[in-house]
């Protein structure tokens, strides 16, 4: 390299001498002016090692290096190269996509810049001049995210009455309702995870193809609501048999009879999890900025929950003999798996270490809804053995099963980001996630609450199966980190 270096100053310092040489010949010879009264300066005539006929050197050998007489061949069979090259003797770095890099390596490498970070560009790869290449070929990213599911629709569950003698029945003075109807069951806080990657499949960066991996593992809540008689504690339905609204004591006082004491208790469940494999493909780059269109497969499954529990002690005297132990447990459950295709756009904008990155999704397919009914009863007299039965309150064998249907559904998915690069591979990002399904079929919504109390031993018309559909929305908050490598 530093021989390179002298002989290229050897060889310039030459030239020049000899253009000053040899226009002070001209000027004797001729009769004009030395070069003490001459206009301009020395170095007007000085032609760049670009520019010198190779045969003027050495008796007719070029005996410069390699890329030198790879340059100069480009600027003579390209002359708007010329004026670029002026004063520096090769081919600028605006036009290194007009001719491919020797390997030789003095060669410098021209460097660019890509969405606020410099890099060089490889040697020998020429992208045309819309490219701004950068080395990193592969990402990973990694987010928490802390999100909320909105309000799921449920009927009302649980009501009590605060007054003396009176029935949790909606409806009645001094009742109200505890969970369910316009009290929200399941709006706790959703704790989940994002992992990505992915891999550029050009040195430009204009095809790339990735994958993500999501879902939910914290999306469970409890409520337990109990009552030593007062105030009174129920389990609110319509009674079909009679035609009027009622409810299932849990706790009552009744006075001098006595009184049942027990508790009610209301349980959501709520996880998602999916993937999708998507290809990305560049359609406007700017130094700083670049918009991709991105395309590919969806795979998202949701199960949404709800468990209720009552546990009854009886204390009022009548046939049943007192301290008897009543409980029932209904099992709502909606499981949804959807597959289809999605298309968006995602887009990057860097300032220094700063980065904004947004990404819009749209998918469309198949949503397979499956709803399961389950109950359970159990009565336990004093010293006397356990009696079972295959029934709760809202779940008997008039719904109790499974039942399976195929929906249209469409997913929109939407992702904000606010990025500060902590070094030159490696960014935190700060930012707000969206996700809507169309068409689930959740918990909640498939609870019917007419109940045919005179046939429930029999063959009860009441409750029947739902097949409810509604909507989900999932946002809110993600905190990650990408790396690029």
């Amino acid at each position: 390299m530093m021989r390179h270096r002298k002989f290229l100053f050897a060889m310039a310092l030459a030239s020049a001498c000899f253009a000053v040489s040899n226009a002070q010949g001209q000027g004797s010879t001729s009769g004009g002016p030395s070069p003490a009264t001459r206009s301009g300066h020395i170095g007007d005539s000085v032609r760049t090692l670009g520019e010198i006929d190779p045969t003027e050197l050495s008796g007719g050998v070029d005996q410069r290096p390699a890329h030198f007489r790879e340059a100069g061949s480009a600027i003579q069979s390209n002359p708007s190269l010329a004026s670029a090259s002026a004063n520096t003797g090769r081919i600028s770095s605006d036009d290194v996509a007009t001719w491919t890099v020797p390997s030789d390596p003095a060669v410098a490498i021209p460097s660019s810049t890509y969405l606020g970070q410099t890099h060089h560009a490889d040697v020998g790869v020429v992208c045309g001049t819309a490219c701004r290449p950068a080395p990193p070929r592969f990402w990973a990213e990694a987010d928490t995210l802390l999100w909320f599911s909105e309000t799921r629709n449920t009927p009302a569950l649980v009501t009590n009455n605060v007054n003396a003698g009176g029935l949790p029945v909606i409806g009645e003075p001094g009742a109200s309702i505890l969970a369910g109807g316009p009290e929200p069951v399941g709006n706790d806080l959703l704790t989940g995870y994002r992992f990505g990657g992915g891999m550029w499949l050009d040195h430009c960066q204009t095809w790339g193809v990735g994958a993500r991996a999501f879902g939910f593992y914290d999306g469970s809540s409890s409520q337990t609501y109990s009552s030593s008689g007062t105030p009174s504690l129920g389990v609110p339905f319509f009674n079909t048999s009679l035609g009027i609204p009622d409810a299932y004591l849990v706790a009552y006082d009744a006075g001098s009879l006595g009184k049942n004491s027990g508790s009610v208790t209301v349980a959501n469940d709520l996880e998602l999890l999916g993937f999708d494999i998507y290809l990305r493909r560049a359609l406007m780059r700017t130094g700083c900025s670049r918009v991709d269109l991105v395309g590919g497969y969806l795979y998202t499954e949701i199960n949404d929950s709800l468990t209720l529990d009552t546990r009854l002690v009886d204390g009022i005297t009548n046939s049943i003999p007192n301290g008897t132990v009543f409980r029932t447990t209904d099992r709502f459950t909606g499981e949804n798996v959807f597959q289809g295709g999605t298309i968006g756009l995602q887009s990057e904008h860097a300032r220094r270490r700063w980065r904004i990155s947004s990404a819009a999704r749209f998918g469309l397919g198949d949503m397979e809804q499956t709803v399961r009914v389950a109950g359970s009863y159990s009565e336990a007299q004093p010293s006397q053995p356990i009696v079972t039965a295959n029934r709760g309150l809202f779940a008997q064998k008039s719904n109790i099963g499974t039942a399976t249907r195929n929906q249209f559904a469409f997913v929109p998915m939407l992702d904000f980001k606010l990025g500060y690069q902590l070094c030159r591979s490696a960014r935190f990002d700060v930012g707000y996630g969206m996700m809507y399904f169309s068409d689930v079929a959740l918990a909640g919504n498939q609870i019917d609450t007419n109940i045919d109390i005179f046939n429930i031993l029999g063959t009860p018309t009441a409750p029947q199966p739902q097949f409810v559909n509604d909507s989900l929305l999932l946002h809110g908050v993600t905190l990650g980190l990408t790396l690029t490598f």
